[in-house]
């Protein structure tokens, strides 16, 4: 369930508009939505997300796997899914 964003912070945070995918270089990828993007990493055995965007909503779009690599809200959201 999507919840509203805070009143104290910009609506555009939560813009859950996706973006077109992008392969940077090998296996990895640039995914996401127009307010947040995260790596991903396709390997053998499935995709690793590095990082879960901001919510559980966002994470189970393509997850298999999930590498938490730091603090911000906007990263680690989606780690409980």
């Amino acid at each position: 369930m999507q919840t509203a964003p805070p009143p104290n912070l910009p609506s555009e945070l939560f813009d859950n508009t996706p973006l077109t995918s992008t392969k940077v270089f090998d296996n990895h990828y640039c995914i996401g939505t127009k307010s947040v993007v995260v790596w991903a990493l396709q390997t053998s055995d499935g995709i690793i997300l590095i990082d879960s965007i901001w919510d559980n909503n966002d994470a189970q779009l393509i997850i298999d796997d999930i590498l938490i690599s730091h603090g911000h809200g906007d990263h680690y959201g989606g780690a409980q899914y």
